[in-house]
């Protein structure tokens, strides 16, 4: 008899929504949807840019090539630091922003 059940992804599968690729760094790093892209690429051995890490110093600044509809809307605090150094919509804090799908990344000084 047939099952009607959906077979479990596969690893491959689970691990590619959340692959983010940093091209300036031309390194990929894998993303946890509920931690911030600069803890996760650090803890994979990334040099990724960073100051404060907690959203006020602006220094972890990265544009988002592609994926932006896998992140969250900024937060409150992200917010405030992307307005406040007049930075452009296609720019996000990687110690705020949680990465929810496959995503490409570049440091703001490339």
């Amino acid at each position: 008899s047939q099952t009607s059940e959906k077979p479990a992804a596969t690893a491959t599968e689970v691990e590619a929504g959340s692959v983010v690729r940093h091209e300036s760094l031309g390194e990929t790093f894998r993303a946890d949807p509920d931690r911030p892209l600069l803890d996760c690429g650090l803890e994979q051995g990334l040099d990724m840019d960073y100051g404060c890490r907690v959203g006020a110093c602006g220094a972890c600044a990265v544009e988002i090539v592609e994926g932006a509809e896998n992140l969250e809307e900024p937060d409150f605090i992200e917010q405030d630091a992307l307005d406040r150094y007049e930075l452009p919509r296609s720019v996000r804090l990687s110690c705020r922003a949680c990465a929810k799908g496959p995503l490409s990344i570049r440091s703001l000084d490339d």
